[in-house]
């Protein structure tokens, strides 16, 4: 295209986006395209594509036409990154349930929601007062406290509470009935306890060693679990976090 005259190059620019199906992304600049700036006295090239990539600014190159940069900044790896967020950022979101539907989906999972006298009538589950979403789940776990996610209705967030917690105990219950090594069963616990006399030591009872076994099978399952659970929840989204756990327990 070294040959034709500007308005040539840029028609054929836009062409090939087409034909690509590359969308040119506009901007209410002087060049008229997003990452694309006009450099004065710099012809036969005039147009400048650059766009940060990384917090770095990253030069593509200078171009006769504004469209000509606009594709080079459309094809790059970044500018396909940025182009795939816009887009995703211009997709309609799912309408949260409503109360009546998180409540009808409580019942058709068989799942509690517990109630509590606050603000909100629901344990754990607490105002946070933002304009859509605003009501907050948060649990407790190993002494810390933990964020489900925030909701648009009460009953929305307690359903993700009541989720959580029963693919915690279901997962902690599965974990719990699989054999471990008795290296880690026998804890602490379990060791032998020496008398006060000399030359003689008690070796514990069965009954005490599986009451070790059982103690320590619940400590390490619920730890497990728990950090599971709560990574499922807030990285996938309450929505899938129960069958994101059955899949662990399984796995365990």
């Amino acid at each position: 295209m070294s040959g034709a005259w500007p308005w040539d190059r840029g028609e054929r620019a836009l062409q090939q986006a087409q034909a690509a199906g590359i969308t040119l992304r506009k901007a209410n600049n002087k060049s008229g395209y997003k990452n694309v700036s006009i450099t004065p006295g710099s012809r036969p090239r005039p147009y400048l594509a650059q766009l940060r990539d990384n917090g770095k600014l990253v030069t593509l190159g200078s171009f006769a036409t504004a469209e000509e940069a606009a594709l080079c900044v459309a094809r790059s790896p970044a500018g396909q990154a940025a182009a795939e967020r816009v887009a995703a950022a211009a997709r309609p979101r799912p309408t949260p349930p409503t109360r009546e539907q998180a409540l009808r989906q409580a019942q058709a999972e068989g799942v509690t929601l517990r109630r509590a006298d606050n603000k909100t009538g629901y344990a754990n589950v607490y105002v946070n007062y933002a304009r859509f979403k605003p009501y907050h789940a948060q649990v407790s776990r190993m002494g810390s406290h933990i964020t489900l996610g925030s909701f648009a209705t009460p009953e929305e967030a307690a359903l993700c509470v009541a989720r959580s917690q029963e693919a915690a105990e279901r997962a902690a219950a599965e974990r719990a009935a699989a054999p471990l090594p008795m290296a880690q069963l026998m804890g602490e616990q379990a060791r032998p306890q020496r008398a006060s006399y000399a030359n003689l030591t008690v070796q514990p009872s069965e009954e005490a060693l599986q009451q070790a076994r059982d103690a320590t099978i619940g400590a390490v399952a619920l730890e497990i679990i728990y950090e599971a659970a709560e990574a499922a929840a807030i990285e996938l989204g309450a929505e899938v976090a129960a069958e994101v756990m059955a899949g662990i327990a399984l796995g365990l």
